[in-house]
């Protein structure tokens, strides 16, 4: 199982490095076999959560890069096989707060989101994301009634010769979404990469108490499969 991660990431290490239009279906299916393999040969071993967890990640990152919902649905999926077995640990946490970001930004399913917030609050009414999870479904609850009032209101009559319907404009473009957070560590250094669809502009600034170096993206949004994340650095 050991082994098996060990090369599981650096598969994954060696995928996310290369430009995101080079990287193809079997490349990203390839490094998510090996970190099944973890988990099925050994259930016990304590990196076996962060293989199935990666799993989650890898097909989430298929539904964006591929735009296809269907990845986005086995995304669930592995998540969910993730919070089965190991519903104690950190992952299984992030995973529920994983799977109502997919069904409300990716899959806008509001009633399923809804689900799994209100299920994430239930089982981590303290976690750190407790208020936002609070916060999102407050936003849910005004989409669904807002769809219920829209659907509601009577059909405007229909233009006349006279008085054409005006058309409407084209919906603006959404935020740039940060899609992922690379890291390597090398024997006297450490580089962080963040990609970024879009251009966006960024403040960079070292805070103390406890030292840290925070990056601001100004005007972007995150992706779904990076949402409760951490990214430990050894």
């Amino acid at each position: 199982a050991r082994s098996a991660y060990e090369r599981a990431t650096r598969m994954r290490t060696t995928l996310m490095s290369q430009p995101e239009g080079s990287r193809k279906k079997s490349d990203y299916e390839e490094v998510i076999r090996e970190f099944k393999a973890v988990h099925f040969h050994d259930p016990t071993y304590f990196r076996a959560p962060l293989a199935l967890e990666a799993v989650g990640d890898l097909y989430a990152e298929m539904g964006r890069r591929f735009r296809n919902d269907e990845y986005y649905t086995t995304a669930i999926k592995a998540y969910q096989y993730l919070m089965a077995h190991y519903p104690q640990s950190p992952m299984a946490r992030d995973a529920r707060f994983t799977v109502a970001e997919i069904y409300r930004s990716n899959l806008a399913k509001p009633v399923e989101a809804r689900k799994a917030f209100e299920e994430f609050l239930k089982q981590h009414p303290r976690a750190a994301k407790a208020p936002e999870a609070r916060l999102r479904l407050k936003e849910i609850e005004k989409s669904i009634e807002d769809a219920k009032l829209a659907a509601a209101k009577p059909a405007p009559p229909p233009p006349t010769a006279r008085a054409p319907a005006a058309t409407s404009a084209a919906p603006a473009p959404g935020l740039p979404e940060v899609t992922g957070i690379r890291r390597w560590v090398g024997p006297n250094y450490t580089r962080i990469v963040i990609n970024v669809e879009g251009d966006v502009k960024f403040e960079a600034s070292r805070v103390p108490d406890p030292d840290r170096i925070v990056i601001d993206i100004q005007d972007a949004r995150l992706s779904s499969s990076l949402v409760g994340r951490t990214f430990p650095v050894e």
